[in-house]
């Protein structure tokens, strides 16, 4: 396994987040998104493209499935903050989303 990257800057996250889709915010420490879905299974799929799009980065977000929404939370535990997996893994799944 490669090392981790180290934490990002303000600016770097600020700026990473305007070129993102899928209405991404920063709460503390974490990217989140929540995105609405019409359909439990529209959902569910969704979920499952995050989680190989995880496995490939070997990063792996929070995931909340509830009827209606999907929430995505990412955060990079052993650094303790936000870093450029984080942000990868938010570009991938905003190419998902549109």
């Amino acid at each position: 396994m490669s090392p981790r990257p180290g934490l990002l800057d303000h600016a770097a996250i600020e700026a990473a987040l305007e070129g993102l889709n899928g209405g991404w915010s920063r709460h503390g420490e974490q990217l989140v998104t929540q995105v609405s879905l019409d359909r439990y299974a529209d959902g569910l799929a969704l979920v499952v493209a995050a989680a190989a799009i995880a496995q490939e980065l070997d990063h792996h977000p929070a995931i909340l499935l509830e009827y209606g929404s999907v929430t995505i939370a990412t955060t990079t535990h052993d650094r303790g903050g936000l870093t450029e997996l984080d942000l990868e893994l938010a570009r991938r799944l905003s190419a998902l989303l549109g």
